[in-house]
């Protein structure tokens, strides 16, 4: 006897770790001695939340049973998430986990997520790091790589892609630091990312929401220039997703310094994968702005 079934999945938890044993089918079972085939689809709301990952999948996987043994082919794509590396957030550009026809839950990983360094020093060039994780679920492989934020890339060592992520600098900014400064900007910058990495993770799972960032620098006392700026955003259905964005700082300086807040929304719409119609709004020196457009993401 042979059974066939399509299902398709509006929403889905995964919370299998990267390097962690891959989950296995066995166990008696009531359709133990039944051959099947069943097609799983699931156009968004399939999330990957483990220690490293908070992402959203597309779904095209088929589970097939003959002779007792079951084999998995198909696909999983990224729609939106989150890669979490010593304590930063990387956001992830593509995740693609493929089942290539095997009896065992190991698929093939590729994943690239991104995370951008603001320069410290007048003269030096913002940075972004990318990780890429490659392998299989079992046994992923992660390597870094860096570049400016102009495109130049920039040959450096693992350790030394490293070390700058640690301190959340430039490669640039860390040469121009003596050690000293370096002890103290670490140290500080560690407890200040640490504290919004929890904070964002938080509100993310408390709440509920698919997006929440969060960076300021009044968690350490850098009361030169203090500021607080918060992301968040919802996709109210699968084609329509809407954020908003506060940032509190000082404007002026001294006792002349007032606060204020400013503010920013956008609404995107998939029209097709991949292309999007987008409406934003913002400030503008003092004047509200209001945007719209088309937006392509091109991955290569």
């Amino acid at each position: 006897m042979r059974a066939v079934a399509e299902v398709e999945l509006t929403s889905g938890l995964i919370t299998v770790d990267f390097g962690g044993s891959s989950p296995t089918a066995g166990g008696a079972s009531p359709a133990a001695g039944l051959d099947y085939e069943v097609h799983v689809t699931a156009p968004g709301g399939l999330w990957l939340r483990n220690k490293d990952a908070e992402i959203e999948l597309e779904a095209d996987v088929t589970v097939r049973k003959v002779g007792g043994v079951p084999v998995y082919t198909g696909w999983l794509k990224s729609r939106r998430g989150y890669y979490y590396f010593l304590k930063r957030d990387f956001a992830v550009e593509e995740a693609d986990i493929t089942f290539t026809g095997t009896e065992e839950l190991n698929p093939l990983i590729k994943l690239r997520a991104r995370r951008e360094i603001r320069a410290m020093r007048a003269g030096n060039a913002d940075a972004v790091v990318y990780v890429d994780v490659t392998g299989t679920l079992r046994e992923p492989i992660l390597e870094l790589s860096y570049e400016t934020k102009s495109g130049l890339s920039v040959s450096l060592l693992q350790e030394d892609i490293t070390r700058v992520l640690a301190l959340d600098v430039t490669w640039d900014d860390y040469n121009d630091l003596s050690s000293g400064e370096l002890a103290t900007k670490g140290s500080s910058d560690y407890v200040r990312h640490y504290a919004e990495a929890e904070v964002a993770r938080a509100v993310r799972r408390e709440m509920g929401v698919d997006v929440f960032t969060f960076d300021a620098n009044v968690f350490t006392g850098e009361a030169e220039n203090p500021y607080a700026e918060f992301t968040v955003g919802q996709h109210l259905t699968r084609d329509l997703f809407i954020s908003y964005t506060g940032k509190y700082h000082e404007y002026g300086s001294g006792a002349t310094g007032s606060p204020v807040l400013e503010h920013a929304a956008e609404a995107d719409y998939e029209l097709r994968r991949d292309f999007y119609l987008v409406g934003s709004t913002y400030e503008d020196e003092w004047s509200q702005r209001y945007g719209l457009g088309l937006r392509f993401i091109h991955k290569y």
